[in-house]
Parts: structure tokens; sequence; C-alpha cells
């Protein structure tokens, strides 16, 4: 049996935006914006700031809240994931 995604895109909840399938999207109460759809191209309107979120998943555009939630990284208020600021240096440029 082979298992294939389906189409995802922007789903903007309660907690701000993540790239989803609509079925998904729906079980979270959101609002789907389109397959193909992007985060960073999106306007969620939620009554709380929202900001690029490092998770394990890579960077998503949350509410602070929901980004502890999810045990990100919250980079700041109004800050987007395009530059995606959750990538590291892959040269290791830091102090040995």
């Amino acid at each position: 049996m082979t298992c294939v995604d389906g189409p995802k895109g922007a789903c903007c909840t309660a907690g701000g935006c993540t790239v989803t399938a609509p079925t998904t999207c729906a079980s979270l109460l959101g609002t789907y914006a389109g397959d193909g759809t992007v985060c960073a191209d999106v306007q969620c309107n939620t009554s709380d700031p929202q900001g690029a979120c490092c998770t394990a998943f890579g960077c998503q555009v949350l509410t602070e809240l929901a980004c502890g939630l999810a045990t990100g990284s919250y980079v700041g208020d109004a800050t987007t994931c395009n530059p995606d600021p959750c990538v590291t240096d892959p040269g290791g440029g830091g102090s040995p």
C-alpha cells in the first residue's frame, strides 16, 4: 500500500499559520488559504501578534503562545519565515 501526500497550503487558526492538508486545517477549525499557499504570503487575522517560530518542523508563523505550545523558539512579533530565521550556519561559523 502506498500513501500519497495530498495537497497542502497555508491554514490560519487562532494560534497562527501553519501549512497543512485541507482536512487537517478543518479539524483545527482553521481557514484554508488554498493548495500551494505558504504562510509567508498569507495574512491571518488574529487578535494576538504573530511572528516567526522555530520548531522541530521548521519555521512557522504563530502567536507567541502557540509557539510555546509547539515547544518552539519565538523570534519576535511581526517577524517572518522569509528569510528563514531558523536555518543554522551549516559551515559551523561559531566558536570552537
